[in-house]
């Protein structure tokens, strides 16, 4: 059994028997800022997938990923709303975030909040840099609520239509993805490695120079 095929195996068999705790666990982790090896949209569309669309069923998966992924949300936004600047004033350099890009979000958030929270929660890779720009932004939560209430349900609502889209075809989709697998792991994870050195190597000339320009 290769490798790929055992972590699919795996999470399908977690899934299966703990399927509403992830559905809401997962979401809340995720929006809260914490990276998950497995993005929590890959739940909602096995969710999608397991079952026939049964209103009852549909109702109680959109309504768990929705919370989960509001709460995560709303611990993300009032943490750095209450003091997450001077945290990112030190460390944002490390994830791109340096103070001058950050001046420059905070005033787009001031002029297009509502409209970047909405279009930002629904790129893959800018959630939690919309969360944590809106929450630094000066945005009141009760203008962040009802714009992230709206997002997470379109997200949650596409993702699970697409997972009742390939349940038909099923089968042949998990195949697919553990072929892809199979065949690219090996380069995903020494890209990976890669561009972590790159920038841990980038992070220590920077921090050199600095130090030799703080001597001179």
């Amino acid at each position: 059994m290769s490798f790929w095929h055992g972590l699919t195996h795996f999470l399908y068999h977690s899934f299966v028997h703990y399927e509403f705790v992830l559905l809401f666990v997962l979401p809340l982790i995720e929006s809260a800022g914490i990276p998950l090896p497995v993005p929590s949209d890959t739940f909602i569309l096995l969710a999608g997938a397991r079952h026939a669309p049964a209103p009852a069923y549909t109702l109680a998966v959109l309504a768990t990923a929705w919370v989960g992924a509001l709460i995560g949300a709303s611990l993300l936004f009032t943490i750095m709303q209450r003091g997450g600047r001077p945290f990112l004033d030190r460390y944002g350099k490390y994830i791109f975030l340096e103070k001058k890009r950050l001046e420059q979000i905070e005033g787009w958030f001031r002029q297009r909040g509502r409209g970047i929270v909405i279009a930002g929660w629904l790129i893959p890779g800018l959630r939690i840099p919309t969360i944590i720009m809106a929450g630094l932004s000066g945005m009141a939560y009760t203008t962040f609520l009802p714009l992230a209430m709206v997002a997470v349900f379109i997200v949650v609502a596409f993702y699970y239509g697409v997972g009742i889209v390939i349940a038909t075809q099923g089968h042949h989709f998990m195949r697919l993805v553990v072929a892809f697998g199979e065949r690219y792991a090996a380069l995903l994870i020494v890209s990976t490695i890669l561009l972590a050195l790159a920038l841990l190597l980038l992070a220590l000339r920077r921090k050199g120079l600095l130090a030799r320009t703080e001597r001179g």
